[in-house]
């Protein structure tokens, strides 16, 4: 099973993460950075602890560690990274405001409060994705 990071940045997301195998491995580099271990065998393959059943890694709180060892190990760049930690804060705060648009217009109309037509037009297309 292999691990991808989903991103726009092409060079994360061609980036293929095995998880770590129970087999002894030949390793040209490792990385640990806390409890986040990055190897890369002798024909390229990267291999990681925080491999996970799913098919990407998400948002969560193992990515940072998994980025720093993947530029220390010279795989990406510091610049690519920080291309996809922007990338990821502007759609979440898109996600976030298109959420919170529609859960305005669904609490105002089970509590009953009119709005006017300009802030249900305003939420409404906040709202929209």
């Amino acid at each position: 099973m292999t691990g991808r990071i989903k991103s726009n940045v092409k060079s994360l997301s061609r980036l293929l993460i095995h998880p770590i195998p129970v087999k002894p491995v030949l390793v040209n580099a490792a990385v640990r950075i806390e409890d986040t271990v990055v190897l890369v065998d002798l024909s390229g393959k990267v291999f990681s602890n925080k491999m996970t059943s799913r098919n990407y890694f998400g948002r969560g709180s193992k990515a940072p560690n998994l980025f720093k060892a993947l530029v220390r190990l010279g795989l990406v760049t510091a610049a690519d990274i920080k291309q996809h930690e922007t990338e990821v804060e502007a759609d979440l705060a898109a996600r976030n405001r298109r959420s919170s648009s529609q859960w305005i217009l669904d609490e105002a109309g089970r509590a009953g409060l009119k709005l006017s037509p300009k802030q249900r037009a305003q939420l409404q297309r906040q709202a929209e994705p």
